[in-house]
């Protein structure tokens, strides 16, 4: 690089050259003479240690090293004194703001140029505080990764290019019940079934020649083998990595038996569910059907009651009328045969005139009564077989029904007031209002007034925010608090000895419900009675003012 002139010393082109080199290094290259005071400072060094020429020349070494370094400094020196070579070190530094810093530094002898002395040391030193947190994250970020691998329940494999496992951590020895000196060194097919196990090779060796991947990259559900020749499902994810040795593959293996054995289970759940739906739908269809059935039955057995009663009701008006027309066709035969026989008396005239009369009038308020009593009859008997919509007057309607079924609760002294608005007229299936209060009536006669000389039932009717609210409510002897939640329950009756089938007030809940889209509750106090409410839409507008 320069020329030494006949004394060995560097020319002053070549010193200048020298100098020019120290100076823009970016190590730092500092001279020192055996005392430690620094002679030489390059602007390596007033970068690394943030110290300007000015500020360190002449002054002691020490102030830049720590103090639990500085008798290294001295030991190093004296071995370059005593002409001993000093290998690449690794110490510590101070900069100008206290902060310590890594380094490394070679340190030569520095020869006087006439006596070949040495005098003095130079060292060049390099910041490596960089790169050794750069080594303890990535030991740090090492060891976290290794105790990842060893703590998590995943199997984790990693084999070479020519499938030779390479490592493995405890959660696959686990796994597969090998202890890892028994597989690393191993093909990792001795973990395969067959035929997976004969075909890994040639999987490898395919995918290193086109790259087609049918699980790096993918993962899958495949089976593995254990020691004791066992297979089992598992999930297997694998992947290529590149390291120091080459290509490798990492493999993240599960074992998915539990997860197969609760998916079957699932399965077979799913399976009895579907079966238990359908099975459930066909009861369900049964159920409605069978409903039906009941329903239709009851409506039968009130229209046989109602026919009943009604015929023993009818009877007394007719007979009143058969034998007052009876007595006037025999006073008539009378009269006649007197007219004929010339001896018809004024008196008996006037009697006879009176006679009929009377007759008359009697035949004509009983067949009035009967005629009442069928109509009645005729239209609770039509609604009760006639499931349509047709616009009703709610009092009206709750009149003919109170009539139609007064000669069943007759003989049994009881008596029904209705207190209803006259103007209420609305849509609705009148044959199911029909079967619901009869059949609250009805059961009023039975159980509330069992064992009672006489009674009475109170239905009333009020429109409240577009809705019709019916009472029903006797005085009777009430229902006890254990037996009214079960009230609308199929088949629950307190009268099974007498024949109850316990069907009335649940077949009254479901038309409630169902066709006429309301809701019925009851309320109960032993030895006060009970009351029955029922809510059901409005169809039509109501008015209840009285017209002008």
């Amino acid at each position: 690089m320069g020329h030494k002139g006949p004394s060995g010393a560097l020319d002053s082109y070549s010193l200048s050259e020298f100098n020019a080199i120290v100076q823009s290094g970016s190590s730092a290259i500092v001279s020192v003479d055996f005392n430690g005071i620094i002679t030489r400072w390059n602007i390596g060094a007033e970068r690394i240690f943030g110290f300007s020429a000015e500020e360190v020349l002449g002054e002691n070494w020490d102030q830049l090293v720590p103090e639990s370094r500085r008798s290294e400094l001295r030991k190093t020196l004296d071995k370059i004194r005593r002409g001993r070579t000093v290998p690449l070190c690794e110490s510590q530094r101070i900069r100008k703001d206290g902060k310590a810093v890594d380094v490394e530094f070679y340190i030569f002898p520095i020869i006087h140029d006439t006596t070949s002395e040495v005098i003095g040391a130079t060292t060049i030193t390099t910041d490596v505080s960089a790169r050794k947190a750069t080594e303890s994250a990535l030991a740090a970020t090492a060891g976290q990764i290794q105790t990842i691998v060893h703590t998590v329940l995943d199997g984790i494999i990693t084999i070479d290019q020519d499938g030779i496992i390479e490592s493995i951590n405890p959660a696959a020895e686990k796994i597969f019940q090998y202890h890892a000196h028994e597989l690393i060194g191993c093909n990792v097919k001795i973990l395969m079934p067959e035929p997976y196990a004969s075909e890994h090779d040639s999987y490898l060796e395919n995918y290193a020649r086109t790259g087609h991947a049918k699980i790096i990259g993918i993962g899958r559900d495949v089976t593995g083998r254990r020691k004791d020749g066992t297979n089992f499902p598992m999930s297997l994810a694998v992947n290529k990595m590149q390291s120091g040795k080459g290509v490798s593959y990492v493999g993240v293996i599960s074992d998915i038996t539990e997860a197969k054995e609760r998916e079957q289970l699932l399965q077979d759940q799913i399976s009895k569910t579907r079966l238990a739906n359908t099975n459930l739908e066909t009861a369900i269809t049964q159920l409605k059907d069978t409903q039906a059935q009941l329903v239709q039955s009851e409506k039968m057995a009130a229209l046989g009651s109602l026919v009943a009663g009604l015929a023993h009701e009818i009877n007394t008006p007719i007979g009143v009328g058969v034998t007052a027309a009876s007595y006037l066709q025999s006073n008539s035969v009378q009269l006649s045969t007197a007219l004929k026989n010339n001896t018809l008396k004024k008196s008996e005239l006037t009697n006879y005139v009176e006679l009929v009369a009377e007759s008359a009038d009697l035949v004509a308020r009983n067949l009035e009564r009967a005629a009442t009593l069928i109509t009645s009859f005729k239209n609770v008997a039509v609604d009760q077989t006639n499931d349509d919509y047709r616009e009703i007057n709610l009092n009206d309607y709750l009149l003919e029904i109170v009539n139609s079924f007064t000669p069943q609760l007759k003989k049994h002294h009881i008596h029904v007031n209705v207190d209803c608005p006259p103007h209420i007229i609305f849509t609705t299936k009148p044959g199911a209002l029909y079967q619901v209060l009869s059949n609250l009536m009805m059961n009023a006669n039975v159980h509330a007034y069992d064992g009672f000389d006489s009674g009475e039932i109170n239905i009333s009717a009020t429109v409240d925010n577009g809705k019709i609210k019916l009472v029903v409510a006797d005085s009777g002897k009430g229902i006890s608090p254990e037996n009214l939640p079960k009230l609308f329950d199929p088949f629950f009756t307190t009268n099974r000895h007498r024949g109850g089938t316990g069907l009335g007030l649940h077949i009254s809940f479901n038309l409630v419900t169902q066709s006429l889209g309301g809701f019925i509750s009851a309320q109960s106090e032993l030895g006060v009675g009970t009351s029955f409410l029922i809510t059901i839409p409005l169809k039509h507008s109501v008015d209840t003012s009285i017209p002008d």
